[in-house]
């Protein structure tokens, strides 16, 4: 408080203060340490430094395990690009409670995520599952919902599997047609397909469910399927009704009116 203001009222004189902002080491991102200071606990950088294999020099300064983990802090701060990550690196708050004297440049990400490869992607995907499980065993639901969906996604270039398909964000741009599965009661990402753009969106919607089923812990006993129309079809419902999951999927019928009538 810079100052106070006295103002005489009718019950005597009020202090009337006036705010004034002076201090410099302050941090926005206070919720942001939180989320840092849960995935350290996880053991996030170490699982990332033990599982996944990328070749790199022997003259390293930055390990995968630090430049993955500050990768997915920007992300959840709401950076949109590599290039954000300065921001981070600008809050010398945020750096002293990450034990962080610095962290890499644009350039030296971007060389460590060209090295990326299928079988990379797959190991960070055993990460996942591996943290995933360590939260599921101090907080496990018996009955979860799981939301299938699809979704467009437009790219710009020549990356691996972009093809024109039916992109209904910007029509007759290249594009890819993954595929998602969250778990409604905790809100995380339980599998991911990343699929060419030109794609049908029913189209190995089969395994994508088998394979996100068996990524459920042991402990879940029922599962309800939400999914859009893209998920319809008949090996599709089948393969529900195999596994006596419950279900509620989108469909789009032609011709309403005319059924009711018959």
């Amino acid at each position: 408080m810079s100052k106070r203001n006295r103002v005489r009222g009718q019950e005597g004189i009020v202090i009337v203060p006036s705010s004034r902002f002076s201090e410099k080491r302050l941090t926005g991102r206070a919720g942001l340490i939180l989320v840092a200071r849960f995935a350290r606990k996880l053991g996030l950088g170490r699982l990332i430094d033990e599982k996944v294999h990328l070749e790199r020099g022997a003259n390293v300064r930055y390990s995968l395990g630090k430049i993955l983990t500050g990768i997915t802090l920007g992300v959840v701060s709401g950076c949109r690009h590599i290039s954000h990550l300065c921001e981070l690196t600008a809050d010398e708050v945020f750096m002293k409670t990450q034990g962080w004297k610095s962290f890499p440049v644009v350039s030296a990400i971007t060389r460590v995520l060209e090295r990326f490869r299928m079988v990379h992607c797959v190991e960070l995907a055993e990460v996942q599952r591996m943290l995933g499980q360590k939260v599921w065993n101090k907080r496990w639901f018996g009955v979860v919902h799981l939301d299938l969906d699809s979704s467009s996604k437009s790219a710009y270039g020549h990356q691996q599997g972009v093809a024109r398909g039916h992109n209904t964000e910007r029509p007759h741009k290249p594009m890819l047609n993954p595929l998602f599965a969250f778990i409604a009661q905790t809100g995380e990402c339980l599998n991911c397909w990343l699929r060419p753009g030109n794609t049908h969106s029913a189209n190995g919607s089969v395994a994508f469910l088998r394979e996100t089923l068996a990524r459920l812990p042991k402990r879940v006993w029922k599962v309800l399927v939400r999914a859009d129309s893209a998920f319809f079809s008949i090996e599709f419902l089948s393969e529900l009704h195999r596994r006596c999951c419950g279900y509620v999927v989108k469909v789009k019928i032609r011709g309403w009116k005319e059924i009711c009538a018959a």
